[in-house]
């Protein structure tokens, strides 16, 4: 089994145990799971190795009191989406793969991207390790060689994508990981720029493409067939507002980059949102619904 999987069963046991659990007990979980007793025993070294790269890889404390571990910042880890949604979603992996009778009664969207490298990314974030990466784009039949500073990832549409500092390109470039050939850990440390943000990195996109050439506009989508109601439970993106509703349509407005991403996200609504503004923007989807209907003529 994955090490990070094996993190997060120990976390979701111990998040799922709020007065904590002796260690005895967390060793018999261990051995009762199929999965992990075929892994060998968990002997106390190996359990206080986990939790420490529990704590460096989720931002998690595992506490010790009167002999009994828990999570001692539970209401932190529950605020955070991103840590809940990397425990749910490993942790129902997790739970497939120890009762098999429950494959075909639990279906996921699978992102291939994920099988491959990803923890290994993950690994040099947190130790601000460059890293050496062989990439195959789709037009190139051959692999270009990168050396990287991994700055943080992210998941959209069903691939993983690593947001890396090119040094040669001396820029920030978008690598999807499922076009990954070869990778491998540097010696070579790097440091986060402390004007770097992440978590705002794409404020402006709805997506993973954010070029500094485009501009924010404002965004105006006119929605019909009751397609409202999926807007206002997902929204499109965070500056949605909406501007106006009848029976037979409404109007959301959005500050955002009109980038390729949101123009696939468009054409993929058809004849249930229309553009109002930019122009420049309706044009396009205009010149692209054309080419369509000629494809179908």
């Amino acid at each position: 089994m994955d090490k990070f999987l094996k993190y997060v069963w120990l976390l979701e046991l111990l998040y799922n145990k709020k007065d904590g659990m002796r260690l005895e007990d967390i060793k018999e979980q261990w051995d009762n799971n199929r999965n992990l007793r075929e892994e060998g025993e968990l002997d106390t070294r190996t359990f206080h190795r986990y939790r420490d790269r529990i704590e460096e890889l989720f931002a998690v404390n595992i506490s010790c009191e009167h002999y009994r571990y828990f999570i001692s910042d539970r209401k932190d880890m529950e605020n955070d989406n991103i840590r809940m949604w990397l425990l749910n979603t490993f942790s129902i992996n997790n739970q497939v793969g120890e009762n098999g009778q429950l494959r075909k009664r639990i279906q996921f969207e699978e992102i291939p991207s994920g099988k491959y490298y990803l923890t290994d990314v993950i690994e040099a974030m947190r130790n601000n390790q460059r890293i050496e990466i062989g990439y195959q784009k789709y037009q190139f039949d051959g692999s270009k060689q990168y050396v990287l500073e991994p700055y943080f990832v992210k998941s959209f549409k069903k691939r993983w994508y690593m947001i890396a500092y090119d040094t040669e390109a001396e820029m920030i470039k978008i690598f999807s990981m499922d076009r990954v050939t070869q990778f491998s850990h540097t010696a070579e440390k790097f440091k986060l720029p402390k004007d770097f943000n992440p978590q705002t990195y794409f404020d402006d996109c709805f997506g993973i493409i954010n070029n500094d050439d485009i501009p924010v506009e404002t965004l105006r989508l006119k929605v019909y067939n009751d397609q409202d109601y999926f807007l206002r439970d997902l929204p499109l993106h965070p500056s949605q507002r909406e501007l106006q509703h009848t029976d037979d349509y409404t109007i959301f407005e959005f500050d955002m980059k009109m980038t390729f991403d949101l123009i696939q996200e468009i054409m993929l609504h058809g004849e249930d949102w229309e553009v109002l503004t930019p122009q420049s923007l309706r044009e396009e989807i205009k010149k692209r619904v054309q080419k369509m209907n000629e494809l179908y003529k």
